[in-house]
């Protein structure tokens, strides 16, 4: 399972959780183009996955 940005960002380290859904539910060898998005009420998703990131590769 690999996890990158668009721009080619590895992103195991900030989103484990999504590496390890992606890879019980998933084939081996599938391509997933997607998105993540954060619901949270009172709070725009994009700035806090951004904040996640900046964070954890500081």
């Amino acid at each position: 399972m690999y996890l990158q940005s668009r721009r080619g960002t590895r992103l195991h380290e900030t989103f484990p959780e999504v590496v390890w859904a992606v890879y019980e539910h998933l084939p081996v060898a599938t391509v997933v183009d997607s998105e993540i998005v954060r619901w949270s009420i009172g709070q725009a998703p994009a700035p806090a996955i951004m904040r996640r990131g900046a964070v954890s590769s500081a």
